[in-house]
C-alpha cells in the first residue's frame, strides 16, 4: 500500500484536533456514564489534558537544554513529541489533583479508553505524516520518495534508480499500538474493577 505525498497537506494537525476532540467527548460520557459531578469531572479533564499536550513536548528536550532555557533562551521550535511524556504528566495531574477534587481512583478506568483511542486516532495523522515508522520490510507501507521513510533508509536498499527507497515498504511503529492499547483499556473499562485496573493503566504506555 502506497502512503500519499504529505507536503502541503495537514495530516498531522488535522488528526490531532481530532484526537483531542475524540478522547475529551468520550472522557465526558464516561463521566456522565459513572455519574461524576460534572464540575470537579471537567476541571480533571481540563489539567489533565494540558499536563497530557504539555508533557508531549517537554520530555523532547534534551536535558542540556534546560538550563539555557531557564536563563532565558527561546525555546526550540522543532515539531518533536513523545507520548510517553504525555503518559507520564498526565497522569502525575490526575494523581495529584483527583483526591482533592473529591474523585476516587476509578478515575485512572475512566481515561483509559478515551486516551487510548484518542493516540489511535493521532497514530493515523503520523502515519499519513511520516514521522513515525519502523524498519523496512517487504509487506510495509510504502511511503513517498523524499519523506522521512524515504531519507532513513535509502542508503541501506540496493540500488534500483532514484526512487529505490521509496518503493521498500516500512512498518509503521504505532501500528500495533493503535490496535493494542484500545484493546487492552477496553478489558479495564468493561470490568470497572480494582482488578481491571493494571490493564487501563497499561493502556497509557
Amino acid at each position: 500500500m502506497h502512503l500519499p505525498d504529505p507536503h502541503g497537506h495537514g495530516y498531522y494537525t488535522t488528526f490531532y484536533v481530532l484526537a483531542v476532540l475524540t478522547t475529551l467527548l468520550l472522557a465526558l460520557y464516561e463521566g456522565h456514564r459513572r455519574r461524576y459531578p460534572l464540575r470537579p469531572w471537567l476541571v480533571l479533564l481540563a489539567c489533565w489534558l494540558l499536563a497530557f499536550i504539555v508533557g508531549t513536548k517537554l520530555i523532547t528536550i534534551p536535558a542540556a537544554s534546560w538550563l539555557p532555557l531557564l536563563q532565558g533562551q527561546p525555546w526550540p521550535v522543532d515539531t518533536a513529541r513523545s507520548v510517553l511524556g504525555g503518559a507520564v504528566s498526565g497522569g502525575l495531574a490526575v494523581l495529584a489533583l483527583r483526591r482533592w477534587l473529591g474523585l476516587g481512583w476509578s478515575v485512572f478506568d475512566a481515561l483509559a479508553l478515551p486516551q487510548a483511542l484518542g493516540l489511535a486516532v493521532q497514530c493515523v495523522g503520523c502515519l499519513l505524516t511520516g514521522c513515525c515508522f519502523g524498519a523496512v520490510s517487504p509487506t510495509g507501507l510504502v511511503g513517498p520518495a523524499g519523506g522521512r521513510p524515504y531519507s532513513r533508509y535509502r542508503s541501506t536498499l540496493p540500488a534500483r534508480g532514484p526512487n529505490a527507497a521509496a518503493h521498500a515498504g516500512c512498518v509503521p511503529a504505532y501500528g500495533c499500538g493503535a490496535v493494542g492499547r484500545p484493546a487492552q483499556a477496553l478489558a479495564g473499562w468493561k470490568q470497572g474493577t480494582a482488578a481491571a485496573k493494571p490493564a487501563a493503566a497499561g493502556a497509557l504506555w
